[in-house]
């Protein structure tokens, strides 16, 4: 295996470096629109919506800079550091991952509502006259709506069958005990 010269070496951590701080910076504007966008759709104020995660991130980097610095002198980072570590990066993992994985919130303003005709405009037909098919709704979603429809989903139920066929006897009870 060929020695590598210490120059070379540090040229190469150098180069390393400096890509994975680039790396870095992109992840961090990356998150810090997420964070944002969670924040803002939570009605919180935009100046401290921008604030959020570079706070949070901030804390997350100082943290594991310092633990690291004390592992390696040998020294165990404090209780609290520990705490603060899992906090602050449990805290930007669900705001960043909120708005795939977390519930919808239709109170959030993520979604708008479809607006329905009023009963003045369109008469409801008699039962006589209904048609088997249900006519299309007359309302369309608004154009600027990106997101689900609010109107409630029907659910999909199976047909009901029949718990035991009517013209076969039932079996008889059994005489045993349970043990």
């Amino acid at each position: 295996m060929k020695q590598i010269e210490a120059r070379e070496a540090i040229e190469l951590l150098r180069t390393m470096t400096r890509v994975l701080f680039v790396v870095g910076i992109l992840a961090l504007v990356f998150t810090t629109v997420n964070v944002t966008r969670f924040a803002t759709s939570r009605h919180v104020p935009l100046p401290i919506a921008i604030l959020l995660d570079p706070m949070i991130g901030t804390a997350l980097a100082g943290v594991l800079y310092v633990d690291a610095h004390l592992a390696a002198w040998g020294i165990r980072p404090p209780a609290w550091s520990t705490t603060l570590r899992w906090s602050a990066g449990s805290t930007a993992a669900l705001m960043n991952t909120w708005e795939s994985c977390g519930p919808t919130d239709r109170s959030a303003g993520r979604t708008k509502p479809i607006q329905q005709p009023s009963s003045s405009t369109s008469p409801q037909p008699s039962s006589s006259s209904r048609s088997p098919r249900p006519s299309p709704p007359t309302a369309e979603p608004s154009q600027t709506s990106w997101t689900r429809s609010t109107r409630p989903a029907t659910p999909i139920r199976p047909p009901r069958l029949p718990l035991r066929d009517p013209d076969r006897p039932r079996p008889p009870p059994s005489r045993t005990r349970p043990h």
